[in-house]
């Protein structure tokens, strides 16, 4: 039921209680307007998060480096993925910190709804292209070292995407085995094992996270009014 706050008109010059508070959050008016949120936007988790997908970017692009100076060979698909992707979670996670000081403010909602949503696609597609890698490396029997990166950023807590990954990794991993020496040794290699498993508890994040993320929009967003 809406307040006897917002069924009268808007002060002059605004076109609605929502706008008024967008401009004046701390008015003691806005406590009866409906904002963006159904809820009040937590700071702490927010601005961890953000921490958290910063630190991400900088030890990913670390290893770029670090890989490119050994001489691997760099994936520029699969660095622009997961860059674009923890660029979209940390823009999101600053888009809510907004939301948290100004809750009717269009900016932080619009940034965290728009890269929140968008930002799984591309982590989801880095590990598309890391399957499709090992692929093509089995079909043409090519054991040429590639650079790692497949696994930097699997360890981060949320990346949220499509549940598509599954039957990819399936896809990826059917057909007979390159039995040559360079391909038992790389198949039994530290390495390549991490990357496995990484790659696994990465679908796992990605599917938990997106049905999360799911569950959040259908009830954490609203209109002011």
């Amino acid at each position: 039921m809406m307040s006897k706050l917002t069924c009268s008109p808007p002060p002059d010059g605004y076109p609605s209680w929502g706008s008024f508070c967008g401009v004046n959050p701390d008015s003691p008016f806005c406590e009866e307007v409906h904002s963006f949120y159904l809820h009040r936007v937590g700071l702490g988790a927010d601005a961890a998060f953000v921490v958290i997908f910063s630190l991400s970017l900088v030890g990913f692009l670390s290893l770029v480096g670090f890989f490119s100076l050994l001489g691997f060979l760099a994936t520029y698909a699969i660095t622009a993925a997961f860059v674009l992707g923890v660029l979209c979670e940390i823009i999101g996670y600053a888009g809510r910190i907004m939301s948290w000081e100004n809750l009717w403010g269009e900016t932080g909602f619009m940034m965290q709804t728009c890269c929140l949503t968008i930002g799984p696609a591309f982590m989801a597609a880095g590990i598309y292209f890391c399957l499709r890698r090992h692929r093509d490396r089995r079909q043409h029997h090519d054991c040429r070292p590639g650079l790692p990166l497949c696994s930097s950023l699997s360890p981060a807590p949320s990346t949220p995407a499509s549940t598509c990954t599954g039957a990819c990794a399936i896809s990826a991993t059917s057909g007979p085995l390159d039995q040559s020496e360079i391909a038992r040794q790389m198949r039994g290699s530290w390495l390549f094992k991490r990357m496995l498993y990484a790659l696994g508890l990465s679908t796992v994040y990605i599917f938990l996270r997106s049905v999360f993320r799911v569950a959040k929009l259908s009830r954490g967003g609203g209109r002011a009014h």
